[in-house]
C-alpha cells in the first residue's frame, strides 16, 4: 500500500491516484484538511491509525508519497480529536 500525504484540490495527485485504481494498486491518501475534519487515533503499540473510521496498518505500508501536504497550526481545541497512545 501507498500512503499519499497531499492536500484536496492537487490535480497531479488526483492524476496519480487515477492510474494507482487503473491498476488496482492498494493506496490511502490524506489530505492535511483531514486532521482539521477528521478524527484521528494512533496506536504505536498495535502499529496502526485510524482515520474518519479507517483503520490503516503501519506494516502494510510500503511506500509513501508526500505531496504538497501543508498542516496549519494544530490550536489547542481542535487536538481533543487526536488520540496517540
Amino acid at each position: 500500500m501507498i500512503l499519499i500525504l497531499s492536500r484536496s484540490g492537487d490535480l497531479t495527485t488526483d492524476y496519480v491516484i487515477d492510474w494507482l485504481n487503473f491498476y488496482k494498486y492498494p493506496f490511502i491518501r490524506i489530505n492535511s484538511n483531514d486532521f482539521k475534519e477528521k478524527a484521528l487515533k494512533i496506536n504505536l503499540q498495535k502499529k496502526w491509525f485510524l482515520i474518519d473510521r479507517q483503520k490503516i496498518f503501519i506494516p502494510d505500508i510500503h511506500a509513501a508519497w508526500y505531496r504538497k501536504f501543508k498542516m496549519k497550526k494544530i490550536e489547542p481545541f481542535q487536538k481533543s480529536h487526536i488520540y496517540i497512545r
